[in-house]
């Protein structure tokens, strides 16, 4: 059973909703700083439900001016080309099978620059200013994430699922290995890309040593995917202050 990824829109209502989480949490300022035309204005709102209205009107204004539903429609062609053999080659990669759960994955288009995803409910978000080939780089980050915690719950079973979100140590691995995994040869020749994660994650040296840099030793020496999670495991728990530091 291959899964499909399947891309559709979503409401405006949803989008704001979601920015609306995203603004008033720890990644507010990166995504206002893509918007300045909004962020002057919410910087002059103080009241909640004046900036709540400022921040739908802005991005009710943008779905009248582009065609979601095209976009969605213009990346699933696109993404169809490489469906199959992109989840066949994750499963010899990750050495596990899709499971029945994940027969589709919904990819929504919409408004929102951060693009997270939702294991429960096999959906995640892509934001419409993408590219055909930064849409590929994105969802092939973020259907590695399901097959990664399909995999964990095999690996780690004690590990409460809780942990596998924002901002627990284990979700913190689990945005680094894409780096990794994603740069493995199986995958790069389905889809040719530098796969790339946070950028908080590229300064960070243990030892004098890139944090990535060890992760991918790691990765080159494994006896299998479960010995590369165990050990990467361990090592990013050993060294979980100087990762804080620069990722809280």
């Amino acid at each position: 059973m291959q899964p499909e990824v399947t891309f559709t829109t979503a409401t405006v209502d949803e989008t704001i909703s979601l920015i609306n989480t995203f603004i008033n949490g720890d990644w507010g300022e990166g995504i206002l700083n893509n918007l300045p035309d909004l962020k002057r204005k919410l910087q002059k709102t103080p009241s909640k439900k004046q900036r709540e209205k400022i921040t739908y009107d802005y991005f009710k204004r943008i779905e009248e001016k582009h065609d979601l539903k095209k976009k969605a429609e213009h990346f699933q062609q696109s993404w169809n080309k490489i469906n199959n053999q992109a989840m066949k080659e994750l499963e010899n990669v990750m050495e596990i099978k899709w499971p029945k759960s994940h027969k589709e994955i919904t990819a929504r288009v919409n408004f929102n620059q951060v693009c997270p995803r939702y294991l429960e409910n096999k959906i995640f978000d892509l934001n419409y200013f993408q590219t055909n080939k930064t849409m590929k780089e994105t969802t092939l980050h973020e259907i590695l994430h399901f097959l990664w915690f399909v995999k964990c719950k095999k690996v780690f079973p004690k590990i409460p699922k809780e942990r596998y979100d924002d901002p627990f140590l284990f979700w913190k691995l689990s945005e680094m290995v894409p780096a990794i995994i994603l740069n493995d040869k199986r995958i790069q020749k389905v889809f040719k890309h530098k796969a790339k994660v946070y950028s908080e994650f590229y300064p960070i040296t243990i030892n004098n040593k890139p944090l990535l840099t060890h992760l991918q030793e790691i990765y080159d020496t494994r006896k299998d995917m479960e010995d590369f999670m165990r050990k990467s495991w361990e090592f990013i728990k050993k060294h979980q202050k100087e990762i804080n530091k620069t990722f809280k």
